[in-house]
């Protein structure tokens, strides 16, 4: 293969690479949008999360303690 086919070759593959691959980072960007909204959907918002677990772990040693006196 000379160079000015090893040129051309690589030219064509470019070329095709980028014709596919426009729009790419908006699509890239819906998806995360609609994954990171269906996460919330799912598991609520990490601030409630956050706010849950502190409880549990609060209503948790309470309950240890109170075996402990008791």
């Amino acid at each position: 293969m000379s160079k000015f086919e090893l040129l051309l070759v690589s030219l064509l593959a470019m070329g095709s690479t980028s014709a596919m691959a426009e729009g790419g980072s908006e699509r890239s960007q819906a998806f995360w949008k609609e994954f990171r909204a269906t996460q919330e959907r799912i598991h609520g918002s990490s601030n409630v999360m956050a706010g849950t677990s502190k409880e549990s772990i609060t209503e948790a040693e309470i309950a240890q303690e109170k075996l402990a006196k008791g």
